[in-house]
């Protein structure tokens, strides 16, 4: 666990105990908090400098803000040794009873005609005075109008209010309280992971107040993590689910997560009604809503994992019976819903991002239910999807790619939830549609599987049309689907359906279809050793691609003619090919088909026994791969790279980078040797009769161990020469080798250990941005892995000393 960041007054032994004092009516806290200690940190420095004097803790119902406020008060109360005073409103809902109830709990006689106020502010006027104030959301405009009075009046007085949402007023710090932190899923969801995890931390520790031998263990970690993360981290969800552990195993409550609002009931019996079941805290707050508020959340809730304000304008908006929201009306009514927490924001550049928590989203729906309006907002929600990835589709091969990569990725359940809308309402053209114009984004990244499934579902769906849309698209998905199929190496599967794309083609008169399905078919051939057939095939494709004029699939018909040309030994013409392939796909601007024609160029100068060469391209393949998120393509570079290298007389490297291969691979799920690439295991073989089985199993256990980042990282580093540059921390400034001071920051970090992601957060950079720095270390010091920066800066460290005395 990390250093605890309170004060040291505030450790959580300490918290639980009231401060020894009579001003103060602080509620007695039973239980630890728990995963809280920054948030305590920064809110108890807010108040005891008095820079601000209303902070008002934001948050959506059941996230722990009454908790809080409480016990920073309690940590709080020495430093104001006039008092501290707790004042719960939810009971009032009048906000004529403001000034009585804060009157109240301050032990002051009730007054008629507003005396009751000046009261308050005689009694508080002179006094160095915390005021809690404790769910103000329903009487919000009450509640701002007596705070700026009794903090204009009592110039040492303190507001520490909880609410929904902001009093907005002047001099008000707003301290938003998210959920608890969620164990990391790509960490595996094992014993540590978890056990670090502060959501996993309150499960289990409310767990054992009713089942006090329930553990965290080996065996139910990953379960509980994902009980954790399915709840989104809400305290109060958390220990809802947790109350169960009495009578259901942990994997029990997962799989009754679906119907998590009858599950999540129970609570103390002296808990506040809002606060007994995870509904009741949602409906408080949904009531508290307006009716034009209360529409778009519910007709939000249909994004799963969020989206960005213009999907919410295309989905927001809508003429229901009783539900009329117009587009100009739907921002501000968001903005309104983020202030009151039930939808949060954060930075997706280059646009915000809107989600819900899960639970949220979860209650959302079922109120979109029990208004009628589901159909109509999920029509609304998969016709926008549609235009957007409609828009995506041409981009996906051009300059922008990466972007919109990038974009759809972030949209990705989103638009698998739009696919699923379109198949079960019968939408056929609608799916095809959608489906073919997602195909570059799912082969590119990777999603193969997935891709290829909703292609053959809808190209199934399609059979039953006979429209002439519908069948030029089916040519089009057809071809898309053996493309996959072919990445997925059922080769079989793929010959199959780029056929069938070539005989529509034919019949439908179509020339760019039946082009694009020669050079397809070209491939399949040439895989399956028919090299003769492949050409005539290829040349074939030419032949139309020249007559229509398209460049992208004429830049694919030379790409795969220059393989087959490669493979039949002729490198002149292979070489001649790829590199008309290469300049059309460069002035295109499609990153991906650039790396892959410069893999392409690379395997050709390692026939050739030109390694150094095959290292160039092969290193822009890398590049290129790494940048569009391709991992099995990295994967298969760094294979092709460990050839050249090898052939190059470095046997040490090259073993590194596939033990790095082999470890990505098995971390995908399979090891794959890429196809027309050297087989991995003669590959190391090789490098371990040039090393010795001692060295070799070092290197390659150092690049098993390799993130993708760390693996591209090391491949770019500049190639060994014979002659090492000066490993230099400080020199003159014509010395390039210098590092920078980001570039020290970066090594020093390194040397302790730390991975990429770690390093980002410490110095407040990108990944990206680390990435780079990683490379440009490497190559200054002279070295190729990041494990040997520590020993590479202590060996500069100490040659400089030498040299100075």
């Amino acid at each position: 666990m990390p250093a605890s960041s309170l004060p040291p007054h505030m450790d959580r032994n300490s918290m639980i105990r009231l401060p020894e004092s009579l001003a103060q009516n602080l509620p007695a806290s039973r239980t630890p908090i728990v995963g809280r200690d920054d948030e305590l940190a920064a809110i108890h420095q807010t108040l005891a400098d008095g820079r601000y004097r209303l902070v008002t803790l934001t948050g959506v119902g059941g996230c722990g803000k009454t908790r809080l406020a409480t016990t920073v008060a309690a940590a709080i109360h020495p430093v104001l040794a006039d008092g501290v005073w707790f004042v719960d409103l939810a009971s009032i809902s009048d906000e004529a009873l403001l000034a009585d109830t804060i009157a109240a709990a301050l032990e002051l006689p009730l007054l008629v005609d507003g005396a009751t106020v000046d009261a308050v502010i005689v009694f508080l006027r002179r006094r160095a005075a915390l005021l809690v104030l404790d769910n103000c959301e329903h009487l919000i405009d009450g509640c701002a109008v007596l705070v700026e009075q009794l903090l204009t009046a009592c110039p040492h007085l303190r507001v520490l209010a909880t609410s929904r949402e902001p009093l907005q007023i002047p001099g008000e710090r707003q301290r938003r309280i998210g959920p608890l932190t969620l164990p990391d899923p790509a960490g595996g969801m094992e014993l540590n992971e978890a056990a670090d995890s502060p959501a996993v931390q309150l499960f289990v520790e409310r767990a054992q107040d009713g089942a006090p031998d329930f553990h965290l263990t080996t065996d139910n970690a990953s379960v509980v993590a994902a009980i954790c993360i399915r709840l989104d981290g809400i305290p109060l969800a958390l220990e809802l689910a947790a109350a169960r552990v009495r009578m259901l195993s942990v994997e029990q409550i997962l799989a009754r997560l679906d119907e998590m609002f009858q599950l999540l009931s129970g609570s103390s019996r002296t808990a506040p009604t809002r606060q007994q079941t995870l509904r009741a805290t949602l409906d408080w707050s949904y009531d508290l809503l307006t009716p034009g508020e209360q529409v778009v959340f519910r007709r939000l809730s249909v994004f799963a994992s969020g989206c960005d304000i213009e999907a919410a304008e295309a989905v927001g908006v809508g003429d229901e019976i009783n539900a009329a929201v117009d587009r100009d009306e739907v921002v501000d009514l968001i903005t309104r819903l983020v202030d009151k927490s039930l939808i949060g924001v954060h930075q997706r550049p280059p646009t915000a991002w809107y989600r819900m928590l899960e639970p949220v989203r979860q209650y959302g729906i079922q109120r979109l239910t029990a208004a009628a309006e589901m159909d109509a907002a999920l029509a609304r929600h998969a016709a926008y999807y549609l235009d957007l990835a409609l828009r995506a589709e041409p981009a996906l091969s051009g300059p922008s790619q990466v972007e919109w990569l990038e974009r759809l990725e972030g949209e990705r359940d989103n638009l698998r939830n739009a696919l699923l809308w379109a198949a079960e309402h019968g939408e056929a053209d609608m799916a095809l549609r959608m489906a073919v114009a997602l195909f570059h984004f799912w082969e590119a990244r990777d999603y193969l599987t997935e891709g290829r499934g909703w292609l053959e579902q809808a190209i199934q769906a399609s059979r039953s049309s006979n429209s002439a849309e519908s069948r030029d698209l089916r040519v089009k998905a057809l071809r898309c689907a053996g493309r996959l199929a072919h990445q997925q190496r059922d080769l079989s599967a793929a010959e199959s359906f780029h056929s069938e794309s070539l005989g529509l083609a034919r019949e439908l008169n179509d020339q760019l279809g039946i082009a694009a399905a020669l050079s397809e078919l070209a491939m399949e051939a040439r895989l399956a050793g028919r090299l003769e057939q492949s050409t005539a095939l290829a040349e074939e494709s030419l032949t139309l691609c020249d007559e229509i004029g398209d460049h992208a699939t004429t830049a694919y018909a030379l790409l795969e003619s220059g393989i087959t040309w490669k493979d039949r030994d002729d490198l002149a013409q292979a070489r001649q090919y790829l590199n008309e392939s290469l300049a059309m796909y460069q002035t295109l601007g499609d990153v991906r088909f650039i790396a892959i024609t410069q893999a392409m160029l690379g395997l050709t100068a390692l026939k050739a026994n030109e390694p150094a060469s095959a290292e160039q391209h092969l290193r822009s393949a890398i590049a290129g791969h790494h940048r569009l998120g391709n991992r099995w393509f990295v994967i298969y570079d760094l294979q092709w790279l460990a050839t050249a290298i090898l052939a190059r007389g470095e046997p040490r490297q090259a073993a590194l980078l596939l033990g790095a291969a082999h470890g990505l691979g098995d971390a995908l799920g399979e090891v794959i040797t890429p196809i027309g690439g050297a087989n991995a295991a003669a590959l190391a073989a090789q490098a371990r009769v040039a090393l010795g089985d001692t060295t070799f199993a070092a290197a390659w256990g150092e690049g098993l161990l390799m993130s993708r980042e760390q693996a591209v990282a090391t491949a770019l580093a500049a190639p060994d020469t014979h002659e090492k540059p000066v490993r230099s921390i400080s020199g003159s400034p014509a010395d390039d080798t210098r590092l920078t001071r980001r570039e020290l920051q970066v090594a020093s970090l390194l040397a302790r250990g730390y991975r990429d992601r770690q390093i980002a957060d410490e110095l407040s950079i990108s990944v990206a941005t680390v990435g780079v720095h990683v490379h440009r270390v490497l190559g200054k010091l002279g070295i190729r892995s990041r494990w040997q920066v520590g020993e590479a800066l202590a060996d500069t460290s100490q040659r400089q000393q030498t040299t100075q005395t």
